[in-house]
């Protein structure tokens, strides 16, 4: 069928693993719109969930690669006990995640890929705070946005551009979503430090329907918006392969708490 909807959003461990530490307007605010966005996904009944993140020392270690693609039967998670949520099988979609492989690999990006994942923070809380169904497949694609040398914004852009290419073609009615940032400082002595110039300039982008902010992400303030900043390439991935449109931000805030500017977007909202 075609892409039937694009959420993006942040996935701060602290959102499952301490969400008492916000306050309570915040946290209201912010879950409420997560829960929105996934009614909004799972209204218009999606076959498949293909969701773009970074994983945090789960699965690659040594070696690093820019892109990963599950295109096994499923994948599973979440690898932290701390999250509160039960290790679970997440079902995927080998069929389409197959095509979306030889489909990149014909047009010259070498994605590494493989049968089996551990799914991190980066998956779960996205799927668990938008509940998403659990037997809707999930196709996980794993971004670098933790160790440079990571790939460049404009190449995210370039395979999420032909990724979209595919799933607008293809029979599936696929949902996307991307999961990442925005600015923070994870594990550093600058936790908690935010950067809501450059998180605003992001959203502002997006809402004009400018997705150029996705490959060139604003200067101003990025030197505030730390490292967990790259983590934007998960968007880019998606954003890309989104149909263009003037996206809806349906919450954003500076999380101190959770240690990051975090917002919750419809880069697909219905007319």
């Amino acid at each position: 069928m075609s892409v039937v909807a694009s959420v993006c959003m942040g996935h701060a461990p602290g959102m499952m693993g301490w969400p008492e530490r916000a306050p309570k307007e915040q946290r209201e605010r912010l879950f409420g719109a997560i829960a929105e966005a996934g009614q909004r996904v799972m209204a218009v009944e999606p076959d498949v969930l293909v969701l773009a993140t970074s994983e945090h020392f789960a699965n690659f270690f040594d070696i690093r690669p820019p892109f990963y693609l599950n295109i096994g039967e499923q994948s599973e998670g979440p690898a932290e006990k701390w999250l509160g949520v039960e290790r679970r099988a997440v079902p995927g979609n080998a069929s389409l995640a197959e095509r979306m492989l030889e489909s990149s690999l014909e047009k010259g990006f070498d994605i590494a890929y493989g049968h089996d994942l551990l799914l991190d923070h980066g998956s779960i809380i996205p799927l668990e705070l938008m509940a998403i169904h659990r037997e809707t497949p999930v196709i996980p694609i794993i971004v670098n946005g933790l160790c440079a040398p990571m790939p460049t914004f404009t190449r995210c852009g370039e395979w999420g551009e032909s990724l979209g290419e595919l799933l607008q073609a293809a029979p599936e009615r696929v949902a996307l979503v991307g999961c990442g940032g925005l600015s923070h400082w994870p594990g550093m002595a600058e936790q908690g430090k935010i950067s809501p110039v450059w998180d605003r300039a992001v959203l502002d982008g997006l809402t004009a329907g400018d997705r150029s902010v996705l490959t060139e992400p604003p200067e101003t303030g990025w030197d505030e918006a730390g490292p967990g900043a790259h983590e934007l390439r998960a968007w880019t991935i998606t954003g890309f392969a989104t149909p263009p449109a003037r996206a809806e931000v349906l919450a954003y805030e500076e999380a101190v708490a959770w240690g990051g500017g975090l917002a919750v977007v419809d880069l697909l909202p219905q007319q």
